[in-house]
């Protein structure tokens, strides 16, 4: 689809001083060569090369203000002097590198070699070779110089002399030689066809000679190995017959093209008596395609010359036609066809043609008659699109003369096919296409012998439909018939303004002969239709805009049909205005550097919807030739192939390649219009919304303005439409927003977008006012089925297609009310509101727009609306189905003799219901509405086997119809129901005689038959239906206190022995035994024994000793439930209290009040009893703990600092890993978490047993332990699947020697971040928990206030205030560490834990005492 479009043009004319007069063959330019700029200097430099030995320097520059002349030459440098037969030929001229300089070296068919510096001009003569030069080329590395000449007979009676090639170096030492056959030299009278080409493949591994054999006179080319000169190959036909290749011409001389063109050796052949082709060659030799050209007049018209660019896209073919003018064609292959694709007339006789050395794009051509030369800049454009109409995208093909055109929204045609084409009477240069489908000219076709030809529109109307046809030729007109202007100079139109009878042209007009400076001229074409005939004129206006330098592209606005967009050379961007006729300045657009494509939108209020009255500046784009994309002086992207302005869907999209993929991205106007560059770089706007995956080398050809679709042409050719999410989500919006619901949804099914964006995008709107629309557009009722299957309780855009803030589709007011929107009921609110919408539709017969449906038109989709709600209702589904069932076979004329529920109608609803839900389900919902004859319609769509079913719905028949519910609500687990169903039985007596028990699952055993209480209490106690049963059974209090047991019994059972006492409690009468157990279970002794006395009523002496005899065996559980934890000193006391008060057991007591270090208590009771040895007992046991906590306390220290100290070199080896790149993410866990093996195994390795201490103790190590243990119960060979593919199956296996695995050793590794975990949880265990912390305090309290052991608590005050102080000593420590502020500062989680490590504070009283006595 790319076409090319000649940008620029310079034309440069050498003047020479008086010089030797010139030869008989005149003096015109043979060879040229030019210089990049590097940058810094004001530009580059061109040397060229005369046939008469001359070599000049140019100075190409195009600065308007230097004071260098460029028609005149720096230096000259005479070349014939230097030679002993001076006044031959000079033929080509080559910059290379000899070593150790950069040395021009110009060769002559007389045999001089000669050297020419470029800075000074001074010439040197290398040698001469005494048979001349045939021809001679140098490597494109510049290394090998390969020359063709004669060598001497060997025998002396001979005078034909013998063809030699020669390979030199740059330092002109010969590297090989070998003998040719010999050949017709090139200036041989007598063979006019005899001229000697030679050329280089581009990488430099061979080297091609065409030259006519002086045997057969016959032209051959022949393939050189590069090293030695080897022979390779030589020209032949690629039948594998061997045969030469005839009628080459040697005019056109060879090429040979690079890896962009397969490496293709290129030579032109004449085929027959009228035709003209250039053929190709492999590089080993074989002939390989071709391409005709399309002259008319071939028979007297020459090749003259090929020359392939350097990336070998482009081949200029020079024609000479006899008595007629010179043209160079630029051909193009793609998709294996070959395009002429611009073709460039001249009255001058064209010398030579080459592209430049390192500027793909730039075309050098040679003049005969004088010292001219003309460079002509191409551009490659990857596609020309024509959008017309909304709906319109037309893309055109220029190949040669033919105008190829295909309707992109119709067909995707590859190249070089097409839909249709028109044939015009020369080859197209440039194409010029009208906005506007109401005119009757829809493009202008500028052709290379300056003709302008109108085409008219290739829409067509017919039968009320649009259609595409090949557009005619309204009318001719051409650029000679202009005055004052010379034709050949214009170039890159625009179409600038557009009626009904005229358009306005704007063109370059190319700077005169060593200028730079360019100008502006305005054309109108106009038309005048009488009858048939229609006569087209060109006027050229007066108005000349002059330049000061070179227009480097010029474009049409993408959305304006008037005016033009142009960029000069320096950067600077222009709008013509048509109504002045005068270019204005862009301020604050520039591109940060000169792009040759460039795009605008001039109508930038469109993006805001008409609505900003601030002025706005338009929106300019443009591409690099190094494939940077600019928005001003912003960067988007910098590897870019190609890019699209769409004014419809308000995009730039571009291929941009990332790395090793390429993206199609799309950046929205309205975030770029809104950029500012002051505020920074915005990575969204960079990498645009939704991005979407092509391939490599992709190029962005179109993007249709009435459809989400954009094509893309491949790097092999072919065209690819895809539908990226970015236009399909913008598209889908857009038409939901407009209640255009029937576009939106085939364009989403079609597409895979989520369906529930539909109801998401407005969720008020679509159920409040365009359900019934939506209900109208979308016909089809699969449509609607699958609409309503997609719904999902959640906001798809929300999380799947969040709506960007520049897409206008949600109104303010209605954003608002989809905050209050319960998205999480919005399948039931659409299901229930839609099927009301139908079921009214049905009822009434028509829709709202007038379409008149059928009674059960809805079915279906209400079907899909009963089983999408939660919970689904299946029951009102099949209840729909048997109503629709029952009218349909009363509608019927004669009635049939199947039931209603096994028509087809009906039955295939069934089936419809079973493809939504399980098919059990039906069944079981069939059944659960006791409607037997429903349960075997759906039985029948269900799969099941018959033999069940029928056998089942029989006996159900048969059953009592309270019982037969009993029995369905048992097999579908309904116990409410079944409670109800068998209660209401046995109300209503219902006899059962005869029924025999049935099974209603596999699993469980045989239901008993039965309709009295006792049945009703076997079902309630297994399935806890006490609350139903107790509503049923209420009048009667017998059956009422049985269910009340029966639930207490339950709960006990289930470990909630509070809640079974209350029951029992609220039995009437109360169960005293029941609830005794309840209240022991529940650790209620107060109530227990209030039980007790109550049930014995005056206690007696047995009732006494069962007293006695459970409260000790009360208080001895509670202690041994309790022992050595400090967290239930209080429950010690309540087992204290108990034996004391019910049992009478004051020793006893009192060593439980000890146990749970209540010394205070213990000595008050004993006091009150006039126990002074209890007394005693008391203050020695509390004596006895003070040394126990010293030296647990001593324990806790030690294990603290020693952890400590290995704390701060882990943590800083944590904060060193960190630094260097490691993820460290030791989040620390709580203490109470018992899931952290490390934690538990350190404390076992770092701290002593604790007897008085939870976190240290052997239980708790053992509890996590096991907590985190897994085994199998059994040996594993008992759990395993005996078979012979196992060592448990098979007859006989034979023994093998188990090796002794290793024990596992689960050991932290230093410096880890598990040894960091263990560390802090022992740091963590060290420490003093609340619990310990009050124990201590009250034996402080308790000896000081004695006063008989105060020294013990001043040691164990004074002991464990050391411990908190030296904790927080460390805390301190480590915060006033010498910190390296040539590290980064890092800080871990654990480091907040470890800093609120210590002990409690114990009460001030304490420290008062103990800091004055």
């Amino acid at each position: 689809m790319r076409n090319l479009a000649l940008v620029g043009e310079s034309r440069r004319e050498i003047e020479l001083p008086e010089l030797a007069p010139p030869g008989p063959n005149g003096r015109h330019a043979v060879d040229i060569f030019q210089t990049v700029s590097d940058g810094f200097s004001d530009g580059s430099s061109s040397f060229v090369l005369t046939n008469d030995g001359f070599l000049l320097k140019v100075h190409n520059n195009n600065n308007k203000d230097s004071s260098n002349n460029n028609n005149k030459p720096e230096w000259i440098a005479p070349l014939d002097q230097l030679c002993e037969n001076p006044g031959g030929e000079w033929f080509d001229l080559s910059y290379v590198d000899s070593g150790n300089e950069l040395l021009l070296v110009c060769l002559s068919h007389n045999g001089a070699i000669v050297t020419v510096d470029p800075t000074s001009g001074q010439a040197e003569l290398v040698g001469e070779f005494e048979h001349g030069l045939q021809t001679g080329a140098f490597s494109p590395d510049g290394e090998l110089l390969c020359l063709l000449t004669f060598s001497e007979p060997e025998e002396e009676e001979t005078t034909k002399r013998n063809s030699a090639l020669l390979l030199m170096n740059a330092q002109w030492d010969v590297l090989a030689e070998v003998n040719i056959p010999a050949h017709i030299p090139s200036e041989q009278e007598k063979s006019a066809d005899s001229k000697v080409s030679m050329c280089w493949r581009p990488d430099g591994a061979y080297v091609a000679l065409s030259t006519v054999d002086m045997s057969d006179s016959m032209r051959k080319v022949r393939i050189y190995k590069r090293d030695n000169l080897q022979f390779h190959g030589i020209g032949q036909m690629e039948d594998g017959s061997g045969k030469l290749v005839p009628n080459m011409m040697a005019s056109a001389g060879i090429g040979w093209a690079g890896a962009g063109c397969s490496q293709l050796l290129a030579a032109a052949q004449r085929k027959g008596k009228k035709g003209i082709q250039i053929i190709f060659f492999e590089p080993n030799g074989n002939r390989h395609r071709e391409f005709l050209l399309r002259e008319k007049n071939a028979a007297t018209t020459h090749v003259r010359g090929l020359a392939w660019n350097v990336e070998s896209d482009m081949l200029a073919v020079s024609l000479r036609e006899e008595g007629g003018v010179d043209k160079v064609q630029v051909w193009h292959r793609s998709n294996y066809h070959w395009y002429l694709k611009q073709e460039i007339r001249h009255d001058n006789k064209v010398a030579k043609v080459m592209f430049h050395q390192e500027k793909p794009n730039l075309l050098l051509v040679l003049f005969q008659d004088s010292l001219k030369y003309h460079e002509y800049e191409f551009l490659w454009h990857p596609s020309n699109v024509q959008i017309m109409a909304p709906n319109t995208c037309m893309a055109h093909v220029v190949d040669g003369a033919a105008l190829h055109m295909t309707a992109l929204d119709r067909a995707i045609v590859p190249p070089p096919m097409s839909a249709f084409h028109v044939v015009m009477d020369s080859p197209i240069c440039q194409l010029l296409f009208s906005k506007d489908a109401t005119h009757p000219v829809s493009s202008v076709v500028c052709l290379s012998d300056g003709s302008v030809v109108l085409l008219g529109n290739p829409l067509t109307t017919i039968n009320g439909r649009t259609r595409y046809t090949a557009p005619a030729v309204v009318a001719k007109a051409s650029l000679r018939d202009l005055q004052g202007v010379d034709w050949t100079t214009l170039r890159s139109f625009a179409m600038v303004q557009q009626t009904s009878t005229s358009i306005t042209l704007l063109a370059v007009a190319c700077a005169p002969a060593n200028e730079t400076a360019e100008s502006l001229r305005s054309l109108t074409i106009n038309w005048t239709t009488e009858g048939e005939n229609t006569t087209a004129s060109l006027s050229l206006s007066d108005n000349v805009i002059a330049l000061d330098q070179r227009v480097l592209s010029m474009a049409p606005w993408v959305d304006s049909p008037t005016g033009a967009l142009l960029e000069l050379e320096d950067g600077k961007l222009f709008e013509f205005e048509v109504e002045s006729g005068q270019l204005n300045p862009i301020v604050g657009q520039e591109f940060m550097e000169p792009c040759s494509w460039i795009a605008g939108l001039k109508d930038t209020a469109l993006l805001t919807g008409g609505l900003g009255e601030e002025e706005t500046m338009p929106l300019v784009f443009g591409l690099s030739s190094r494939s940077r994309l600019f928005y001003h002086d912003l960067l988007l992207a910098d590897a870019v192939s190609s890019f699209f302005v769409s004014a419809t869907h308000q995009y730039l999209a571009f291929v941009a390649a990332d790395g090793p993929r390429s993206q199609l991205r799309f950046l929205p106007l309205k975030d770029l219009q809104k950029f500012d560059s002051l505020m920074g770089s915005d990575q969204n706007i960079v990498l645009g919304y939704e991005p979407r995956s092509v391939e490599r080398g992709a190029r962005l050809v179109a993007i249709l303005p009435g459809s989400p679709m954009a094509v893309l042409q491949m790097p092999r050719g072919n065209l690819e439409g895809i539908y990226p999410r970015a236009l399909i989500l913008r598209y889908v919006m857009e038409k939901i927003s407009k209640s255009c619901y029937g576009e939106a949804f085939s364009m989403m099914r079609r597409q895979k977008v989520n369906l529930n964006l539909i109801v998401d995008l407005n969720p008020r709107k679509f159920l409040d006012e365009d359900l019934s629309l939506f209900l109208t557009q979308v016909k089809v009722i699969d449509h609607l089925n699958l609409f309503i299957s997609c719904l999902q309780n959640w906001d798809s855009t929300q999380a799947q297609y969040i709506i960007p803030p520049w897409l206008d589709v949600l109104p303010q007011n209605d954003a608002e009310a989809k905050t209050s929107f319960e998205f999480a009921n919005k399948v039931n609110q659409v299901c229930s509101k839609l099927r009301a919408l139908m079921l009214k539709a049905e009822q009434d017969g028509e829709l709202e727009g007038g379409k008149k449906i059928e009674d059960g038109h809805f079915l279906l989709p209400v079907l899909t609306t009963f089983a999408r709600e939660t919970p689904p209702k299946l029951e009102e589904a099949l209840t729909l189905i048997k109503e629709n069932a029952i009218a349909k076979s009363k509608q019927q004329a004669i009635p049939s003799k199947k039931p209603p529920l096994f028509s087809d109608v009906a039955q295939s609803s069934i089936q419809y219901l079973a493809f939504l839900a399980d098919h059990e389900l039906i069944f079981n919902v069939g059944l659960g509405l006791y409607d037997f004859d429903v349960a075997r319609a759906c039985a029948r769509n269900s799969q099941m086997d018959p033999k069940v079913y029928l056998p089942l719905l029989k006996r159900l028949r048969s059953l009592p119809e309270y019982y037969a519910r009993y029995e369905v609500d048992m097999r579908l687990k309904r116990y409410e129901k079944a409670l109800q169903n068998v209660f209401e039985s046995g109300l209503r007596s219902e006899c059962l005689d005869g029924i025999e028990p049935t099974q209603i699952n596999k699993s469980d055993e045989a239901l008993p038959v039965g309709n009295e209480f006792e049945n009703c209490m076997s079902l309630i106690s297994a399935h806890n239906l006490h609350s139903v049963g107790l509503t049923l059974f209420d009048n009667d209090e017998a059956k009422k206190r049985l269910i009340m047991s029966s639930l207490g019994d339950n709960l006990l059972a289930e470990g909630k022995a509070a809640s079974a006492l209350t029951v029992f409690l609220a039995t009437v009468p109360v169960d005293i035994e029941r609830a005794k157990r309840a209240a022991r279970a529940a650790k209620n002794w107060r109530c227990f024994f209030t039980l007790a006395f109550e049930q014995n009523g005056q206690s007696d002496e047995a009732a006494e000793q069962e007293r006695k005899t459970a409260a000790s065996e009360i208080a001895s559980g509670i202690a041994l439930a309790s022992e050595n934890q400090y967290g239930c000193r209080f429950d010690f006391g309540d087992a204290a209290r108990i034996l004391l008060d019910y049992g009478g057991d004051l020793d006893g007591a009192l060593e439980l009040w000890i146990q749970g270090w209540s010394w205070s208590e213990g000595c008050r009771v004993a006091t009150l009893h006039g126990r002074s040895d209890l007394f005693e007992r008391c203050v020695e046991a509390a004596v006895a703990f003070v040394q126990t906590a010293k030296e647990d306390l001593d324990e806790r220290k030690a294990s603290y600092l020693t952890a400590n100290l290995r704390y701060g070199e882990v943590l800083e080896l944590r904060k060193d890993a960190v630094r260097s790149g490691e993820n460290d993410e030791a989040q620390m866990p709580d203490h109470q978490d018992t899931g952290s093996v490390f934690s538990v195994a350190s404390n076992v390795s770092n701290l002593s047993m604790h007897s008085t201490s939870s976190t240290g103790s052997l239980s708790s190590v053992i509890s996590i332990k096991s907590a985190n243990s897994f085994s199998i119960s059994g040996r594993e060979e008992d759990t395993r699947h005996k078979s012979k593919f196992n060592a448990m199956g098979g007859k006989s296996q034979k023994k093998k020697k188990k090796k002794k695995k290793k024990p596992c050793k689960n050991r932290i590794q230093p410096g880890s971040a598990e040894e960091l975990k263990s560390l802090v949880d022992t740091m963590r265990s060290s420490c003093v928990d609340d619990e310990f912390a009050a124990v201590i305090y009250s034996t402080i309290e308790f000896l000081a206030q004695t006063g008989r052991s105060f020294e013990s608590a001043r040691e164990l005050y004074r002991c464990y205030l050391d411990f908190s102080d030296r904790i927080q000593q460390t805390h301190v420590e480590r915060a006033n560490a010498p910190r390296d502020v040539n590290k980064i500062p890092v800080s871990l989680p654990c480091e907040e834990a470890v800093a609120g490590l210590g002990c409690p504070k114990l009460a001030a009283t304490l420290h008062d005492v103990f800091t004055m006595l």
